[in-house]
C-alpha cells in the first residue's frame, strides 16, 4: 500500500485500525493472511464522534486484496487517512496526489477510495503489524 511518501497532518480525533499478520501462510499461493483489529483511541471529552471501518467484515486481508475505508463523522471537516507500514514508515493514503479533496460532510458515509476514484488501496508487502489512522 505504498501510495505516497508524504506525511499529512493528523486530525485530533482518530481511530486506529491495526493490520496484523495471522502467522499462517496460504498453502496455494504462499500469501500471509492479515487480520484487522480496531483499536479505539479514547478522548474523554470528544467534540464529535467519527466512525471508521474497513470493507472486510472478518478484517482478514491477503496479498493483492483491495481495502476500502468507510468513514462517518458527526461534523463536517477534513479527512486524513495515515498509514504506518510494518517497517514503521508513514504514508498519506488520503488525501493523495490523485485525490486531494478531503472535505467530508457531516453524517454522510464516505468511502475511500470512492466508486469513481482513480486510485485503489491494494494490500502488499511489507507484511506485519500495521496501523491506519483517520
Amino acid at each position: 500500500m505504498r501510495l505516497l511518501r508524504t506525511i499529512s497532518r493528523i486530525a485530533p480525533c482518530f481511530v486506529l485500525v491495526t493490520l496484523c499478520a495471522a502467522g499462517q501462510a496460504d498453502a496455494q499461493q504462499g500469501e500471509v493472511a492479515r487480520g484487522v483489529i480496531i483499536e479505539e483511541v479514547r478522548n474523554d471529552q470528544p467534540a464529535f464522534m467519527v466512525r471508521v471501518d474497513v470493507n472486510h467484515p472478518n478484517r482478514v486481508y491477503r496479498h493483492g486484496d483491495e481495502m476500502q475505508v468507510s468513514v462517518v463523522s458527526e461534523k463536517a471537516g477534513f479527512l486524513y487517512l495515515i498509514y504506518c507500514d510494518a517497517e514503521g514508515k508513514m504514508y498519506s493514503l488520503f488525501p493523495n496526489r490523485v485525490d486531494q479533496n478531503n472535505r467530508i460532510p457531516a453524517g454522510q458515509p464516505i468511502r475511500v477510495p470512492g466508486p469513481e476514484a482513480k486510485f485503489r488501496l491494494r494490500i502488499g508487502p511489507p507484511f506485519g503489524q500495521e496501523v491506519l489512522k483517520a
